[in-house]
């Protein structure tokens, strides 16, 4: 059974198009049996009538409408982000992404958990940890290589270590993510070699905005994450 808006839209390919009765087949999945029935009244061919032709030219507003609306990215959209991220450097691109898509309302969740796409019905996310641990297809965007910091003023106090080893008598601030079977560790490379340092954290917490805060009031040195 063929519709009425099928009819139009065969008519149309034929009359209006020139197309080939196989051609029209194709487009629109109708054997050409049908297709040739439909279009033969009486031995000749009919031209679409009236009510038909409107609706052609409907289909063809509606077709047009549809094709600007795939063209306009609009709607929605979740993204979740660490809140180190959040706090430093999404702002700008926010407003960069307003200015090419002005159509998109975004909402953006902070969390420093690994999220459960379909339950937070989250349609983005941004991570921050080992690759090869996320469970959802990803994209690498960068390189985070840790670093540590120190203010002036703590330096100046309580001295400059020599070596990994000395980090130990050192006060020091770490993320809770470096927690390890109760214990706290900074994976550190000395002369190419990697090293693993036991620290007794003076703060510890999710926030890199905080332990920023705190490591430049001279509280203790950190370790941070400098991307690339």
């Amino acid at each position: 059974m063929i519709t009425v808006v099928m009819l139009a839209k065969t008519r149309r390919m034929f009359h209006r198009d020139h197309l080939l009765i196989r051609e029209i087949a194709r487009k629109t999945g109708l054997s050409r049996t049908t297709i040739d029935r439909w279009l033969k009244l009486n031995d000749g061919v009919v031209e679409p009538k009236h009510h038909i032709r409107k609706i052609a030219t409907k289909l063809d507003a509606a077709e047009s409408a549809a094709g600007k609306l795939r063209s306009v990215p609009r709607g929605k959209l979740r993204l979740l982000a660490p809140h180190s991220l959040g706090a430093l450097s999404l702002g700008n691109l926010f407003a960069q992404f307003m200015k090419h898509y002005p159509e998109v309302t975004v909402t953006l969740v902070l969390s420093n958990e690994h999220p459960d796409l379909i339950r937070d019905e989250i349609d983005l996310a941004i991570c921050i940890g080992p690759f090869a641990q996320l469970s959802f297809p990803s994209r690498l965007l960068g390189v985070a290589t840790p670093k540590l910091y120190a203010a002036p003023s703590y330096l100046k106090r309580a001295g400059i270590p020599k070596s990994p080893e000395e980090l130990r008598n050192h006060q020091t601030l770490s993320m809770a993510r470096w927690e390890r079977n109760g214990r706290y560790v900074w994976e550190l490379v000395a002369r190419g070699r990697r090293q693993l340092v036991p620290i007794t954290p003076t703060l510890v917490t999710n926030s890199v905005p905080t332990l920023t805060e705190a490591a430049l009031a001279g509280l203790a040195s950190r370790r941070s994450a400098a991307a690339h």
